[in-house]
Formats: C-alpha cells, sequence, structure tokens
C-alpha cells in the first residue's frame, strides 16, 4: 500500500429517535464491509450523535418523504469515520459510508462532508 491520504468523513443522517441502534449497526456492518484493498479504517464513532443544522434537517427530511418515511418523527444525528484510502476508490469507499447502495431504498437518508487530515509532526 502506498502512502493514502487519511480523510475524515462525516456522515449525517436522519432516523427516529428509537432506531439509531439499528442505524449505527448498519453503519458499523457497511464500514466492516469495505474492502482493505480500497481502505484502512482507522477510527468510528462509538455512538451517534444528535446534530443541530435546521437547513440540512428540512433536506434530508424532505429526502425521506421520498423513501417512505414519516418525516415528522425524524431527527439529525452524525457519525464519524477516519479512514486511509486509495483515492482511486474514494466513490466506492465513501458509498459504503451511507446505509445502503445507490440503487436501494434508504433507511436513513444522509449526506457526507469529507476533510483531509494530515500529520501534526511529518
Amino acid at each position: 500500500m502506498a502512502e493514502w491520504p487519511t480523510l475524515l468523513v462525516t456522515t449525517w443522517f436522519v432516523a427516529e429517535p428509537s432506531l439509531v441502534d439499528d442505524a449505527h449497526q448498519l453503519y458499523t456492518a457497511r464500514v466492516g464491509a469495505i474492502p482493505p484493498e480500497a481502505a484502512e479504517v482507522r477510527f468510528i464513532s462509538a455512538s451517534p450523535v444528535p446534530a443541530e443544522d435546521p437547513h440540512l434537517l428540512t433536506m434530508l427530511r424532505e429526502t425521506a418523504s421520498y423513501e417512505g418515511l414519516d418525516p415528522a418523527r425524524l431527527e439529525l444525528f452524525t457519525l464519524r469515520c477516519v479512514l486511509a484510502l486509495d483515492p482511486a476508490r474514494e466513490d466506492e469507499v465513501c458509498q459504503q459510508l451511507f446505509f445502503c447502495g445507490p440503487a436501494e431504498r434508504d433507511p436513513f437518508p444522509g449526506s457526507q462532508s469529507h476533510e483531509i487530515l494530515r500529520p501534526l509532526r511529518d
């Protein structure tokens, strides 16, 4: 493995509070299915964290309504993952950090932000 960049991926998602543990289990399973030749997973969130972003919450609730979910019952959460990844496989790896494949019904509609990290000291 060449020196791969380290990426912090924040997955923002909506879920009914009673289903947050299910979301975390699904996220953990999907992260665990990332092929080691595509990325080295270094850390994942121990649990989802409630988030405050009214604009994103509104946007994801709208998406949830298209997925057949009751948007009024959904709250916003985040999960984070730190990984070193093969830049050629970034799209594939980041898709695993959502809760379903692109053509599947999404049980926890979400969005992501990505940030490249660097060591404090070289």
